[in-house]
């Protein structure tokens, strides 16, 4: 009989801590407001998802003029993420029809966001372990303590959009490993499902550019544009990215440039930069402090002036434009994006200066 490994065993704890974590974040958002009604109020909660992507599907086959739809708010830029929102309804759908029994789509929903922060956990762990030559088990017990504290920060409160958040931050991570590892083929794989998830997903196509071809020194940073006059696998992603949004969309093409397509009135209204946001009240300053003030502390307080963490700053940088014209401030999940790139920042900081080890 096989024994299983020290490390084997580690990773078996982190997969069982994380459905744990993963059933207390569903009980956290839906068990409510009377507890012991967790699976009807889920299955509610898909109902309406249902019921919200048929409208908009309805409206786009059957509306005269689709940018008036924009104007009245029955259409924005959450009509783009048709495709996965599909899938995940007929996977839900399917689940339900098979067991014949509303509890299994919890279970299913939970055990989709354990596979999604382990495999995203093993990959960041990975990169860490092979750049920095380090696969000492308490590094990963480490790692994994400062994963699951940025997870729990981010996810720890009431979650609009975690469908789409949890899944973008599982194609973040693997587009960001496979953009270290230059293997072309399944980056563009990712990055193309990462955009159809959902449309911020367009900046994984940016990941390429940024880690393979930006020369960076300590007082300038160098683009290095062109590898025989033309280097495609910088430019290539971020062009499939757009087209595959466009082609699956061309019916709204036309309404990209209307005001309230990208940023609709309920969202333009509560962002950071919105001058009509109250900066002051108790739940603004909690998502100023949470989704930018320690980010921007870890970013200042870690800085070592490496490579990687000048590339990591400029896709942090990226996201937190992103963040600043689209989002409501106090929108925690989406931050979990920018968490496979705080903890290589911050590892970087760490074992460069404890073992002068570098990022190979």
């Amino acid at each position: 009989m096989k024994v299983l490994t020290k490390f084997q065993l580690i990773y078996i704890f982190i997969f069982l801590f994380l459905l744990s974590f993963s059933k207390q974040l569903i009980n956290n958002n839906f068990d409510k407001p009377i507890s012991n009604n967790l699976h009807k109020n889920f299955n509610i909660y898909l109902d309406n998802i249902k019921l919200d992507y048929e409208n908009r599907s309805q409206i786009r086959k059957t509306s005269n003029s689709i940018c008036k739809e924009v104007l009245s708010g029955n259409i924005n830029r959450h009509s783009l993420r048709w495709i996965f929102e599909k899938f995940r309804i007929s996977l839900f759908d399917l689940n339900k029809t098979t067991f014949n029994n509303i509890a299994f789509n919890t279970y299913l929903f939970t055990l989709i966001l354990s596979i999604i922060f382990f495999n995203s956990f093993y990959l960041i762990n990975k990169i860490l372990s092979e750049n920095y030559r380090n696969k000492e088990s308490k590094f990963i017990i480490l790692n994994f303590l400062v994963f699951i504290f940025f997870i729990n920060l981010y996810l720890n409160n009431p979650i609009g959009e975690m469908r789409f958040s949890v899944f973008e931050f599982f194609f973040v991570t693997t587009s960001f490993y496979f953009a270290l590892k230059k293997k072309f083929l399944p980056y563009i794989l990712c990055v193309i499902l990462c955009t159809l998830n959902r449309e911020s997903g367009i900046i994984c196509s940016l990941f390429w550019l940024t880690i393979n071809n930006l020369n960076t020194n300590r007082e300038i940073f160098n683009l290095k544009l062109q590898i025989k006059k033309l280097n495609y696998k910088s430019y290539l992603p971020i062009i499939l990215s757009l087209t595959s949004l466009i082609v699956f969309n061309l019916d709204l093409i036309k309404c990209f440039g209307k005001s309230y397509f990208f940023i609709p009135s309920d969202v333009s209204e509560i962002t950071l930069i919105n001058n009509e946001l109250n900066i002051f009240s108790i739940s603004s300053l909690n998502g100023l402090f949470n989704n930018y003030l320690i980010i921007i502390f870890v970013i200042f307080f870690f800085y070592n002036k490496s490579i990687i963490q000048k590339k990591l700053i400029i896709l942090m940088s990226i996201y937190f434009s992103v963040f600043l014209i689209f989002t409501p401030i106090i929108q925690y999940e989406i931050r979990i994006l920018l968490v496979p790139f705080l903890i290589i920042y911050i590892f970087d900081f760490i074992l460069r200066r404890n073992s002068n080890k570098h990022f190979i």
